[in-house]
């Protein structure tokens, strides 16, 4: 539903959120993030990486390193 990008001292944070999350889903997005940062990966190649619907095609995912979960929301 969201991801900012929030630019603070000593680096980036990635604030996501989300009504459900899938297993490592936010350290393989960020994985692809830095790949296309520092341009290993293109813009163009994330399409390809969803269709392919095949995770060895997809940059490694992120360490779990510096990762947080900030709150839970249930519904009524």
């Amino acid at each position: 539903m969201r991801l900012d990008v929030i630019d603070q001292e000593g680096g980036l944070r990635l604030e996501f959120e989300a009504d459900g999350f899938l297993y490592k889903m936010v350290r393989n997005i960020v994985g692809m993030l830095i790949e296309v940062a520092t341009g290993n990966c293109q813009l163009e190649d994330i399409p390809k990486v969803f269709s392919a619907k095949n995770r060895k095609m997809a940059p490694a995912a992120a360490p779990a390193q510096g990762l947080f979960l900030m709150e839970v929301k249930y519904g009524e």
